[in-house]
């Protein structure tokens, strides 16, 4: 089985505002996976829309 590491993030401009969402896998058998300055195997960005901040978190 394959393992994975994912980050996510969630912002919007105002709160509530316009907003969005980001994720970034990373390849966990990757050597240096894990290290913060570690560039992503895959991304996905979305905009949802106008909301508040912390429901932009929660959907990330």
């Amino acid at each position: 089985m394959r393992a994975l590491i994912g980050r996510t993030d969630g912002a919007c401009r105002g709160n509530p505002g316009p907003a969005s969402i980001g994720v970034a896998l990373y390849d966990a058998s990757r050597d240096g996976a894990d290290h913060p300055s570690a560039q992503p195997d895959a991304t996905i960005s979305a905009a949802i829309g106008t909301t508040t901040n912390n429901v932009a978190e929660w959907k990330a």
